[in-house]
């Protein structure tokens, strides 16, 4: 495994992002980044960590206190899990610090309390403009968007993402840590967390300042993907050598093909291994290049010397007010009457309900106002809400508004 980058630029504060599916070995990952010098370990956020602390009495009732304060207001509206509620109502701050005082002793409300607290603690050290690290399974917008909130802050954004060839494996492999007394996860929501974040990692790369990604099916990581100076590339795949192998004999892979271990006859399993690694690369580098190549065709066709082309901000309370250019399968372009120029909303950053609203409001010639908003558990409040619409324009006046530099002026509406 490469050493930890993240000194693009001396100087600026770095957020580093561990990144992946559950049971994809983020933790066993970042053990060996926390060796490297350049890694921010004084100040690493992980709800695990967070979790294990809250399983023992908290003594300090200034420590309860303060803990419940943060806790209250960010519980979901409908509780994550039953027991994040008491009695069938939500907990109030004095039931949660007196829970806190004789140790959380619920799994899922410990969790619940634990990945509360984390996102409180990611905001504080965000605030404080210092290096820090922080682990996410990376399944939500909300955790993307504190991405375009670091960068907005004068932040370097390094992202170390882990991830495996199938859900199936990390499955396996959170059934294997349950079985070894750690936290259990719903296999349904691994998978559907595994989807999401896999999903989402193009639009993450193209945010990030650096980047590595780790196909880690295998117990020893392989580089697949990097980021540097704006560039991602797709290295060849570098299989762990003989002397990885006798280092650690348990090398193995876990899933649905079964599993591989290390012998005079792996060579035989090597070569599918191999394949394996690189089907892997080859998926998330057709979909890299898949939104790179749609975002550079809506540039050649709309971008003018006079309205630039931008992706758009993300962070919670954004939004853009003007005009649905195009709809593609991988972006909404949207002309954004302020600033005079073109924002690209990536798709997979959208709420699916939108897409339809926005598909019409291209058809109609309506204005817009795409905005991103983020409840407690990070997902995207519901974008249908923030759609306000204007008075319809001719075909004529919309084409006279997006390319006549003359015509700055709000349009006319049509007249009935």
């Amino acid at each position: 495994m490469e050493d930890f980058d993240g000194r693009e630029q001396a100087g600026r504060p770095k957020m580093v992002v561990l990144a992946g599916p559950n049971g994809s070995g983020k933790s066993t990952v970042t053990r060996g980044l926390m060796e490297d010098p350049h890694f921010p370990k004084d100040r690493y956020v992980n709800a695990d960590d967070i979790a294990k602390r809250l399983e023992q009495p908290i003594e300090d009732a200034e420590t309860r206190r303060r803990y419940a304060a943060v806790i209250e207001p960010n519980m979901p509206e409908l509780p994550l899990v039953g027991k994040i509620w008491y009695m069938g109502s939500r907990m109030s701050e004095e039931q949660i610090a007196t829970e806190l005082g004789r140790g959380v002793s619920n799994v899922d409300q410990r969790n619940g309390f634990a990945a509360i607290l984390a996102d409180d603690a990611r905001k504080a050290e965000l605030r404080g403009g210092h290096d820090f690290a922080f682990e996410t399974v990376m399944s939500t917008q909300g955790k993307l968007a504190m991405f375009d909130e670091a960068r907005g802050k004068g932040y370097d954004v390094d992202m170390v993402f882990v991830t495996t060839e199938s859900s199936l494996i990390n499955q396996q492999r959170v059934l294997n840590r349950v079985a070894q007394g750690g936290h259990a996860v719903d296999p349904d929501k691994i998978a559907e967390r595994y989807n999401r974040a896999m999903h989402m990692l193009p639009a993450a790369l193209q945010m990030v300042e650096t980047a590595s990604v780790y196909d880690n099916s295998f117990h020893t990581p392989v580089l697949i993907a990097k980021k540097e100076r704006g560039e991602i590339v797709f290295p060849e795949v570098t299989m762990p050598t003989m002397e990885d192998m006798q280092k650690r004999p348990e090398l193995r892979k876990e899933g649905p093909l079964g599993a591989w271990y290390v012998s005079s006859m792996w060579q035989s399993d090597w070569a599918e291994a191999r394949e394996g690694i690189t089907g892997l690369q080859n998926r998330i580098r057709e979909n890299v290049q898949g939104q790179q190549h749609d975002f550079d065709a809506l540039h050649d066709r709309y971008a003018k010397a006079d309205k630039p082309m931008a992706r758009a901000d993300i962070q919670n309370g954004s939004e853009t007010a003007g005009r649905v250019v195009e709809v593609t399968d991988r972006h909404v372009l949207q002309f954004d009457r302020e600033n005079n120029r073109y924002v690209a909303h990536d798709r997979t950053l959208l709420t699916p309900g939108v897409i339809a609203n926005l598909q019409e409001a291209q058809v109609s010639g309506k204005d817009v106002t795409i905005a991103y908003n983020y409840g407690p558990d990070s997902k995207l409040v519901d974008q249908n809400k923030t759609l306000n619409k204007t008075p319809e324009l001719t075909q004529a006046s919309l084409d006279q508004y997006l390319f006549d530099p003359s015509s700055r002026e709000e349009p006319k509406p049509r007249q009935m």
